[in-house]
């Protein structure tokens, strides 16, 4: 669940992987800020979608300094997984357009199979506000896919 949220996060497999490690080594050294009777999977997943989108800007800011360099050649690949890309591009796309608090609740809710009252806890929020904020992600995806396809 944790890999999920955390490559829906990243939109990168590498740096997903890296996020839930350190996620862990972060949720172990502050585990004395873990409030008992709380969801222990809502407060991992909150940790990895934070650490995944810190990894995603570092990440960015490093292609940024190598934009110098020269680019690779670029690698054919079939057309079944060009297809499947554009529309995760598509799907990445809408979702990074969304508010922080909307996409974060979105990414549970689809990538980490978390229950409207997980998702509460770790967004620090009601579980209606959180099934609101999901609703909408759901219908800003809808309408952002239906656009393109137009």
């Amino acid at each position: 669940m944790l890999l999920r949220v955390a490559a829906r996060a990243a939109r990168d497999p590498g740096i997903a992987e890296d996020a839930v490690q350190e996620a862990l080594d972060i949720a172990a050294r502050e585990l004395d800020r873990y409030q008992p009777g709380t969801s222990v999977r809502a407060w991992l997943a909150r940790i990895t979608a934070t650490r995944a989108m810190t990894l995603v800007r570092g990440e960015s800011r490093r292609r940024i300094r190598e934009e110098v360099a020269e680019a690779p050649a670029a690698i054919a690949t079939p057309d079944a997984v060009l297809q499947a890309r554009q529309l995760a591009d598509r799907i990445d796309a809408v979702l990074q357009a969304l508010p922080e608090k909307r996409r974060i609740a979105a990414m549970l809710r689809l990538d980490g199979g978390m229950d409207y009252a997980e998702i509460a806890e770790a967004i620090d929020s009601t579980e209606a506000s959180a099934r609101a904020l999901v609703h909408l992600a759901v219908k800003a995806l809808r309408e952002g896919l239906a656009e393109e396809t137009r």
